[in-house]
């Protein structure tokens, strides 16, 4: 999975956009379109940090470019 957080300068035209609490994330458009279920999750420990995605797709199978 790849993030980006330096939005700068960026056409962030396409993605849909989900607020969570005071946490915006921007969904790629050929993921909200393969994705029935998208979840994410946040544990912390002590300083730490650790996020986790779980995304459950449409169907079983799906052609997408690699």
């Amino acid at each position: 999975m790849a993030v980006d957080t330096y939005l700068r300068n960026k056409n962030t035209s396409r993605y849909q956009t989900v607020q969570q609490d005071d946490v915006q994330f921007l969904v790629a458009p050929t993921l909200a379109r393969n994705a029935k279920r998208l979840h994410v999750g946040l544990k912390k420990f002590l300083l730490w940090r650790s996020w986790s995605v779980q995304i459950e797709p449409v169907s079983d199978h799906l052609h997408s470019p690699a």
